[in-house]
Parts: structure tokens; C-alpha cells; sequence
């Protein structure tokens, strides 16, 4: 055999490429998992969410990402985690169902159906992280954590611009679900072409409390992998070798493994060997587990012991070969201090001891060997999680990490860093221990804050050419029983700090909105460092450019509707002379006008003003009658009339200002208009042909003595009142009774005639003024029940 050549080693460069930044992904749950939950330490729900859009031919033409995702598979331990896929382009292709990965035959299988689809299509990436969410969701193991590793270019592209929103939309709803779901959402970009979008996929990890890698060139490729073993398992990369395989064509090399805290070992051998064998300090070989694929041999073993190790393979005289170990641990790191024993509340003058022990495998550390290579530091920090102090160190003894020492008076906070042996674990928080200058009896237990609601939304309109900000103060979101301010902190959100919006003086001001729905985690904190978290979710909906062109072109249209009607309005012609006659207080005015065009003012008549509005005007047909136009309008029982027909039959229309009961005779205003060709045609003033236009008690109205009602003062309207059947008229100059001023009052002067009695007794508003409304003409007549007839 001979040597491959530098194209190989591109492959393998990139293929640690790919797999480092898949590791990435998981930093954040290694350090966050609980010492009591020992069996789930290092253990996952891990769904995998990859790109297959047509753009991933040119991002990785030579399909390195199968061989990441496979060796971060294989990299898990042999038992406790589960795995589930999501593969996307124009859509959902495929959708991989979470199953527990305990053995080799069912990682292999779940490779090959990533592997089965072919590129092609669009980028839906809202389908392919809501698809994965709901996964985890549904299916995935209450008790372990949840990561999402997301593969892409990078960029939501699809074939249209309705569909690129529908998934920029169902991408946002996914990361906020996520939020919700304690779901961490790691991404990876293939940005081997520099041509993908890394702002939209480090928003994703981001606003989801994962952590975002873009690789770029080989030089990032190894970087990236050493990050990803020291953030997944919160340990480090040790390279036990990288030579030249000898004349002989076996390579030995040595390394050793400590005395507590490593689970499982992984050898990773990048190139061409075989007949792996690892000896453990016995020189017995150990079983083992062997992984290859085109770039990478993996030997994974689990039975432990402190000491020297080896390990020998046969190799290809010549050729490169790298090795590197990473350990797979459930190390945590355990915190105490000897508060409680002190007896009193902690003063000044105490020694304040400061403890932790190392656990794993259920098994916690007690002798000091068993710390052998780890080192340990103290970090303290006030309530609101602001450091005081850090790399406090802590030293051995009495089979646990310890450090003594005297606080000033306050409220303090702990945690412990472990480094050493090839891992990095942090500690849980320790606290609050109060310091006080004197012993002081044991206070009253703190409680935390509580949220006024768990979640608030709000909904933002975005409109173009305008200040869209939104400005939220936090102040009295929570409340708290000891404390009467609270303190506020942006625990995590959606939207990007500095792009997006800005924290200051509790106030939240959002300036821009990268995603349609996102939301803030805001966090109060009491004095005593106790906390609680109030999520507050904003959809913004964006009003955008088309919209408010097609709003302008409506409004444009409706704009010319109406200059088309006035215009007309303008141009008709009246065809007959109009008479306005008014009497106030008993003393009568008249004036006559032939209009010409359009329409008239009633202010142009040389008349009294009863109070009508200065607006009201006469329009003009072309025709044998006329509109009185009546602005805002008046009330005929309960039906409200702006525009009255005036026939030009010889009939009047009249209106009665209704006044104080005091005797005097109302005020009145009457209308007629006298065409140039008179029409006999009967029409009551809607324009209704009928020979009886209110009926007897029978018609639209009934028997309308009195009218509607119409306040020509200020615009405000009573009910008309109904008057009863009215007596015979004194005289020829009137069809009417007298009208009722609504307190069930009548008028008796003379030619008015007398009115009787009432049917009802509605009263209008009081102190307003009013109009009744009727026909009269000379000739017209009264029967029995004083219904007018128009002739």
C-alpha cells in the first residue's frame, strides 16, 4: 500500500472539522447536570437536525459531515443516551424517530438512513428545527437533558418569498418553544465556501442557551474538535500521539488514566491501522469496542484503573498517524460548607469552611489519592451573581477539598471549579450564607420572589417608516413578601443583546426584530439573592412595504369614487326655485332662491337661524324635487335621516324647535321647492310613491304628529315623542296639532288647533332642543286620526 496523498489528509482535516463543532454542542449540559442524578450524568437526548438542501453539494461537496456526525455517535457512552434525526430541504425528509443508542447495530443503522438522502431543494430550516422540537418534545426521556445539533450552510431560502417567511415564522416558534422545553439548540455552519448566513444560525444557539461554531478552514477544523470533547464532556483532548508509523509497522504508545472520575476511554486513531489492543496496567488486554469509518478508528473500553497504560497497532510503514484520547466521565463536584455546624448565624469572627468532594459512579471520593491530578478553586459571589472573588485555591484533606476562611459581613454565594486529569467540572452554587458582625438569633426563613404572571406577551406593530421601538420597565413584574424592591437581570432572551435591544435602568427597549417571536427570561432577585423568572414573549407583526401600498391604492381608489361623486354633485343643476320661511317668535321671514348648480347652504337664505348647523345645505337632482341635506342628521323614531326628498308637488316640509313649557308658540322653519315642470306624482319626502306616507297608526311610521326629533344646538339627538290622534284643525293654514315639548305639555294658539291627548309620554333629554317634522301644504286635509295626506 502506499501513501494517499494530501487529499486524504484534507478529508480527515476536515472531517475533525466537523465532528469538533458537533461537540461543541453540549458544553452547557455538562456543566449544569446535578450530582444526584448520577445515572444521567453525561447521558442525552440528543436529536440531530440536518441540512440537505441542494447549497450543501457546493458547502461539502465531499459529504465530511456524515463522517462528524457518525464519530460524535460513536463517541457516546455505551449506554444512557438516545438519538433521533431530522433531515430537511424544501420540507421534512426525514424523520428519525428518538431511540435509546445502546449498541453498535442501531448507531450504524441510524448513520445509513442519514446518509440515504441525497441533496436537493430548498432550505426550510423552520421545518426542520420545529420538526426536531417536538421530537424531544413527545418522545424524548423526561430525565435526561435535551440537545438539538443543527447542521447547516446557514441559509432559510425558499423558492418563494411567502414560503421563506412561512419558515423564518415556524423557526421562530421552534426556538421559542425550545426556551420553553429547556431545550438547547447547538449549531454548527459549514462555511467552507464563506458563503453562509452565521447570523442566523448563532441566533439559533444563542436565544436557545446552546453554543454556535462556524468552521471556515482547516486550521479552525482542529481547534474546533479539541473544543468540542472539552465542552461535551467537560474534559479535554489528550494527544498520546502524532508520527510516522515505523519500518516495522507497529506503533506503541503509552498513557495513563486516573484513580476517580473517568467512565469510559476513547482512542481515536486518525489513519490507516488495524489489530487495536489496548493493555491495562496488569499488561492484560483489555475488551475493547472498535468503530471505523473512512477517517477515523475509534477503540472505546471501560474498565478503568489508575495507572500506565498501552496501546499497539499495526500501521502502514511511512503513512501519518495521530492519536488522541478523550474521556468519557460522570465526575461531578459535590459543594458544603460547615455553616449549619457553627451553631448561630455566621459572624465575621467565624471561620466559614468551604467543602467539596468529588463524585462518580455513585461513589463518592473519601481518600485523598483518589484527588490525585485534580485541582480545585473557589469562586464568591455577592446576591445578584456579580464575582467578589475567584481562584480562591483549596487544598486536600480529610478526603475532600476544603478551604477556611473569615467573611466580612453580607450575603454570599459559592462554587467550586475542578480542573486536572484532562477535565473541567464546575460545582452547583452554594448559598445564601449570611455574615453577620454579631451572632444574631436564626431570622425567619427567606422566601423567594414570586411573579405577578409567569408570562407576559405583547404584540408589536411593525410599520415601514416609523419608530417601531418597544420599551418595557420591569419594575413590579414579581413581588416579594421580605423586600419591596427587587433586583433585574435579562437572564437570556430571543432577540440579540446590542442588535437587537438594549438593558438599561429595568427598562427593555427593542429596536429591531430578527425574529417575528421571541422573548426575554427576566430574572428578580430579593436581597438575600433568592430569585424567580418571569418569561415576557413579543410576536411582532410587520405591516410591511406591500401592504401599505395596496392600503394607499384603496384609499386612492376611494379618494376618486368620492371626487367623482362631488363632482357630479357640482354640476347637476336645480330645476325650480327653492322657499325658505321661518318664524321665530311669532314673527314670520321668507326668501326664495333658484339655485344653478350643485348645491345651496341653507345659511345663503335670508332667514332666521333656528340653530341648524351652518353645513346643512339643498342638493340638486336635474329633476323635478330636491335633497335637504341635514348634517349630522335627525331622528324619526328610531330611524336617524340625513337626507330628506322635497317633492315639488306644492308640499312644505316643516320643522318645529321644540321650546321651555311656558306658553309661547314654537318656532318653525318650513321648506318647499317649485320646479319649473311641476310633477303631480304623490312621493312622501324619503321618495317613496304612496298616496299615504305615514298610514294610520298602519304605516312606516304611524301616526307621526310630531316627527323626529333633532337637537340643532350641539349635535345631540332624543327619541321622538308620539303624539296622540289630533283634533280637528282651527284653521286652513295648518294640517297639524300642536306638537308636545316632551314633558307631555301642549300649545293652544288659535290656527294651531288643539292637540289631544298623547299616546305615550317619552320625554326628550332634558334642557336640549329639538325638531318636529311633517308636511303641510294649503290643501291639505286631517282625517279622523290627523294622519296627513299630501296631495
Amino acid at each position: 500500500m502506499k501513501n494517499t496523498g494530501a487529499k486524504k489528509i484534507k478529508r480527515i482535516s476536515i472531517s475533525l472539522c466537523f465532528a469538533a463543532a458537533l461537540c461543541i454542542c453540549l458544553y452547557a449540559v455538562g456543566f449544569s447536570v446535578k450530582a444526584d442524578n448520577q445515572a444521567t450524568i453525561n447521558k442525552y437526548n440528543v436529536v440531530v437536525v440536518l441540512d440537505s438542501s441542494g447549497s450543501m453539494e457546493d458547502t461539502d461537496p465531499d459529504g465530511n459531515r456524515y463522517e462528524a456526525i457518525g464519530l460524535f455517535i460513536n463517541l457516546l457512552t455505551e449506554s444512557g443516551n438516545n438519538i433521533g434525526g431530522v433531515v430537511f430541504s424544501n420540507g421534512v425528509q426525514l424523520s428519525e424517530d428518538i431511540v435509546s443508542a445502546d449498541d453498535q447495530g442501531t448507531k450504524d443503522a441510524f448513520m445509513e438512513k442519514l446518509k440515504s438522502i441525497a441533496p436537493t431543494g430548498w432550505t426550510d430550516t423552520g421545518a426542520g428545527l420545529e420538526t426536531a422540537v417536538n421530537m424531544i418534545a413527545e418522545q424524548g426521556d423526561p430525565e435526561l437533558p435535551s440537545v438539538i445539533l443543527y447542521l447547516s450552510d446557514g441559509n432559510t431560502e425558499m423558492g418563494t418569498d411567502t414560503e421563506t417567511e412561512e419558515s423564518l415564522q415556524r423557526k421562530a416558534d421552534a426556538i421559542q418553544k425550545a426556551r420553553e422545553n429547556n431545550i438547547q439548540v447547538y449549531s454548527v455552519c459549514l462555511n467552507a465556501n464563506q458563503d453562509a448566513d452565521v447570523t442566523e444560525m448563532s441566533q439559533i444557539a444563542d436565544a436557545t442557551g446552546g453554543i454556535f461554531k462556524e468552521i471556515t478552514s482547516a486550521a479552525d477544523l482542529k481547534d474546533a474538535f479539541n473544543l468540542f470533547y472539552e465542552t461535551i464532556y467537560g474534559t479535554s483532548t489528550v494527544q498520546i500521539g502524532d508520527e510516522t508509523v515505523p519500518e516495522n509497522g507497529v506503533i506503541e504508545k503509552e498513557f495513563s488514566l486516573p484513580a476517580f472520575g473517568v467512565e469510559e476511554v476513547n482512542i481515536i486513531i486518525y489513519g490507516d491501522v488495524d489489530n487495536v489492543q489496548i493493555t491495562n496496567p496488569n499488561n492484560a488486554v483489555v475488551d475493547s469496542t472498535t468503530v471505523k469509518s473512512n477517517t477515523y478508528t475509534i477503540v472505546k473500553f471501560s474498565d478503568v484503573q489508575e495507572g500506565n497504560w498501552k496501546l499497539t497497532a499495526n500501521g502502514i510503514p511511512g503513512t501519518n498517524v495521530k492519536v488522541n484520547m478523550v474521556y468519557n466521565t460522570d465526575l461531578t463536584v459535590q459543594i458544603g460548607s460547615n455553616a449549619d455546624a457553627i451553631g448561630h448565624s455566621v459572624t465575621s469572627d467565624d471561620e466559614l469552611e468551604i467543602y467539596a468532594n468529588l463524585v462518580s459512579n455513585g461513589e463518592t471520593a473519601t481518600q485523598d489519592n483518589q484527588y490525585n491530578g485534580y485541582e480545585a478553586s473557589l469562586v464568591v459571589m455577592d446576591s445578584y451573581r456579580n464575582v467578589i472573588e475567584d481562584g480562591i485555591q483549596m487544598d486536600v484533606t480529610g478526603g475532600k477539598f476544603s478551604v477556611k476562611r473569615n467573611y466580612e459581613p453580607g450575603t454570599y454565594y459559592f462554587k467550586v471549579i475542578l480542573t486536572g486529569n484532562y477535565l473541567s467540572k464546575e460545582s452547583e452554587e452554594l448559598g445564601a450564607v449570611t455574615v453577620t458582625e454579631t451572632a444574631e438569633p436564626e431570622p425567619e426563613p427567606n422566601t423567594a420572589p414570586t411573579p405577578v404572571k409567569d408570562k407576559i406577551t405583547k404584540k408589536v406593530y411593525v410599520i415601514p417608516f416609523r419608530d417601531n421601538t418597544f420599551e418595557f420597565d420591569v419594575d413590579g413584574i414579581a413581588t416579594d413578601k421580605e423586600d419591596k424592591e427587587l433586583h433585574y437581570e435579562i437572564e437570556s432572551s430571543s432577540f440579540e443583546e446590542g442588535e437587537d435591544y438594549t438593558f438599561s435602568d429595568n427598562k427593555i427597549e427593542l429596536t429591531h426584530y430578527s425574529l417575528s417571536k421571541g422573548a426575554f427570561t427576566i430574572r428578580a432577585y430579593d436581597s438575600m439573592g433568592e430569585h424567580c423568572d418571569v418569561e415576557l414573549v413579543i410576536t411582532s407583526i410587520n405591516v410591511g412595504l406591500v401592504t401599505m401600498i395596496v392600503l394607499a391604492v384603496i384609499a386612492l381608489i376611494i379618494l376618486i369614487i368620492v371626487g367623482i361623486i362631488v363632482y357630479n354633485n357640482s354640476i347637476i343643476s336645480f330645476k325650480g326655485t327653492i322657499e325658505v320661511k321661518t318664524c321665530v317668535n311669532d314673527v314670520e321671514k321668507s326668501d326664495r332662491r333658484e339655485g344653478r348648480r350643485g348645491n345651496v347652504k341653507l345659511s345663503k337664505f335670508k332667514v332666521d337661524d333656528l340653530g341648524l348647523r351652518k353645513n346643512t345645505r339643498f342638493q340638486a337632482t336635474g329633476k323635478d324635487y330636491i335633497y335637504f341635506i341635514i348634517k349630522p342628521g335627525l331622528y324619526m323614531g328610531n330611524r336617524k335621516i340625513k337626507k330628506v326628498k322635497i317633492n315639488g308637488d306644492g308640499s312644505e316640509l316643516r320643522l318645529y324647535k321644540k321650546v321651555s313649557n311656558d306658553g309661547q308658540t314654537p318656532d318653525w322653519i318650513a321648506i318647499s321647492f317649485v320646479p319649473k315642470v311641476y310633477s303631480s306624482r304623490k312621493q312622501d319626502f324619503f321618495g317613496n310613491d304612496s298616496s299615504n306616507s305615514w298610514g294610520n297608526n298602519n304605516g312606516d311610521y304611524g301616526s307621526m304628529q310630531g316627527g323626529g326629533v333633532f337637537n340643532g344646538l350641539n349635535g345631540d339627538y332624543g327619541d321622538a315623542n308620539m303624539y296622540g290622534s289630533a283634533q280637528k284643525q282651527s284653521s286652513g293654514n295648518s294640517s297639524w296639532g300642536n306638537p308636545w315639548d316632551g314633558q307631555g305639555n301642549s300649545y293652544d294658539n288659535g290656527d294651531m288647533g288643539t292637540q289631544g291627548s298623547p299616546v305615550n309620554n317619552l320625554s326628550l333629554n332634558q334642557g336640549q332642543e329639538g325638531y318636529g317634522m311633517g308636511y303641510q301644504d294649503n290643501n291639505s286635509e286631517t282625517n279622523a286620526n290627523g294622519d296627513i295626506w299630501p296631495k
